[in-house]
């Protein structure tokens, strides 16, 4: 299973998910919704929100994705810092990230914003 669909497993399971150096996503209930379109009442969800932390040092995703991927933490944090890496990356090479799994991450005027998929 690639490393980006653990994140997400692992949000899902525990409604928080803090990725070392980048910062953290959180689930948020999210009221019924009028899709004006169709007509249709969507039902109460969860939404995913972002709050940005680039000095985030915490690894209590390590040890999940260590047993999830049969491997040691010491091992994984490497693999999860070259995802974290690559996200900057991007977000400062073209001022937006695209994440299927989670959202969209943009900067605007040195704002980075978030928007839940």
């Amino acid at each position: 299973m690639a490393m980006t669909d653990l994140l997400r497993n692992y949000l899902l399971e525990n409604q928080v998910l803090k990725i070392p150096a980048f910062g953290t996503f959180f689930l948020k209930d999210a009221p019924a919704f009028l899709d004006e379109k169709s007509g249709a009442i969507l039902p109460p969800g969860k939404e995913i929100v972002f709050e940005v932390d680039f000095e985030l040092k915490d690894s209590s995703v390590i040890d999940y994705l260590a047993l999830n991927q049969n491997n040691f933490a010491s091992e994984i944090s490497p693999k999860l810092n070259e995802v974290s890496t690559y996200w900057k990356n991007t977000l400062d090479a073209t001022n937006e990230l695209e994440m299927p799994e989670f959202g969209s991450l943009f900067t605007n005027d040195n704002h980075l914003s978030f928007k839940s998929k």
